[in-house]
């Protein structure tokens, strides 16, 4: 197995991310905060991907809030993640829903489990090992909102996962939270309860009174006790490549925002956040939702569908079956009006 980035959990276990292999990727989508539009995007991505010809399976990792399904037009899913995680059924592959595209397989989350914010460190594994099995070209992650431990340790899950913001000063706060903690999840579990370093981790970062060092302060300080341990904290850093996607924007000079968003992170956090490009506020984007149907099928020459294939290209995603160039979608529309009548059946 490649070199993997390896995790403490609650419990002092390891959770790892998943090695990017040549033939699957897995990108988790998180928003730290409820709607900002992270389920839709999640899904359109998804089935974008598919109608490429790549092979994607969706995963609604909002564990107590799932709703990806009903974007995909499937009301009562039979079978749901929560059948997985407390044993009714053993194997992820047998939760799979079909959906009307071949390409398009979703496994659902469960209602069942409201408020259960940290699930078990071995239901973590389990379904980690688990996705790993899974047939796919491409595994999607829609995470909860928040920062409670099943979201953080999902996100990096994968190390290029996608953080969805909004224009409005509250969402970017949350964005930026939800990675300040997703550092000091990675970075705390390091380092034993009682040692020096630990304890230099807490109290002059998370839980300092006077407000919490930038990490590149703290790991100077770090670094004049234990070198070593500052190595080793930066090494973890760096393999952490997180996406912004701006969503939701009125105007293209909010696409500002968001590239200040990724300075601050890259300044406070020691975390490069790259900035990926933005989906604009799209009133086809709330028809479709109405109508469950992806608005990438339901309205192929929207604004908001055009910004998801040119979110594809900025990723170097290339139309698997050679018909038309991501970048140029005015090819696109006759290939998805295609797909589009399968979802109507």
């Amino acid at each position: 197995m490649p070199e993997n980035i390896q995790i403490s959990c609650a419990d002092q276990e390891i959770l790892y991310i998943l090695p990017e292999e040549t033939n699957k990727k897995v990108w988790t989508f998180a928003g730290g905060k409820g709607g900002t539009g992270k389920t839709a995007i999640t899904a359109n991505i998804g089935v974008a991907l598919a109608t490429m010809g790549y092979r994607v399976i969706l995963v609604d990792a909002d564990l107590g809030g799932a709703n990806l399904h009903t974007i995909l037009n499937i009301k009562r899913p039979k079978v749901t993640l929560s059948d997985f995680i407390n044993r009714r059924i053993n194997n992820l592959g047998d939760i799979l829903l079909n959906t009307p595209s071949e390409n398009l397989r979703l496994i659902s989350g469960g209602s069942d489990m409201v408020g259960l914010a940290n699930i078990p460190y071995q239901s973590k594994i389990r379904l980690q090992r688990h996705l790993e099995n899974l047939e796919a070209d491409y595994i999607l992650l829609d995470l909860g909102a928040g920062t409670n431990f099943n979201t953080l340790d999902f996100f990096v899950l994968s190390n290029k996962g996608f953080v969805v913001c909004n224009p409005e000063p509250t969402a970017k706060i949350n964005a930026y939270t939800f990675l300040k903690s997703v550092v000091y999840r990675l970075i705390e579990h390091e380092f034993k309860r009682g040692t020096l370093i630990k304890e230099l981790i807490v109290k002059e970062g998370r839980n300092n009174k006077r407000g919490s060092l930038p990490i590149p302060e703290l790991l100077k300080r770090i670094h004049d006790v234990d070198s070593d341990s500052s190595g080793k904290i930066k090494k973890i850093l760096s393999k952490i490549q997180p996406r912004l996607i701006m969503n939701k924007l009125r105007r293209f000079s909010q696409e500002r925002e968001g590239l200040q968003l990724a300075g601050l992170t890259d300044k406070y956090l020691g975390v490069s956040l790259s900035y990926l490009g933005m989906v604009r506020d799209d009133s086809h984007v709330v028809d479709s939702s109405e109508l469950m149907m992806p608005f990438v099928l339901q309205f192929p020459g929207c604004g908001a569908s055009k910004d998801i294939y040119s979110l594809l290209g900025k990723l170097d995603v290339e139309d698997k079956l050679g018909r038309f160039a991501v970048k140029r979608s005015s090819r696109l529309k006759r290939y998805v009006k295609t797909e589009r009548r399968y979802w109507y059946h």
